[in-house]
């Protein structure tokens, strides 16, 4: 989850976004945990955003960036944790939503 939180603080950086923000969600149902997170930094442009989890590709304008972050968190939630990992653009930011399976005690 690090990755997704450390993507928008580089793009607050880079946009010099006033007043940035991340806000984190959690929703619980009986076998459901979903993760909602939310940033302000202007979102993902919609002709990119169904490649963001492609392994090696970084829209990262110092190309400092090996495009393997989002790629290697949606393996880790998807076929590890059997969850599911998507994001989509909001209120002028991206969000990431993180939806698992849990077995509560």
């Amino acid at each position: 989850m690090s990755n997704i939180i450390k993507n928008p603080e580089d793009n607050f950086i880079e946009k010099k976004t006033p007043r940035p923000l991340i806000e984190i969600h959690t929703t619980q149902s009986e076998n459901t945990l979903i993760i909602t997170l939310c940033d302000n930094g202007g979102g993902i442009d919609s002709d990119i955003l169904s490649r963001i989890f492609d392994p090696y590709f970084s829209n990262k304008s110092d190309r400092n960036g090996t495009g393997l972050g989002l790629y290697i968190s949606k393996i880790i939630i998807e076929e590890h944790r059997k969850g599911k990992l998507e994001a989509y653009n909001q209120n002028g930011g991206v969000c990431f939503r993180i939806t698992l399976n849990v077995t509560l005690s």
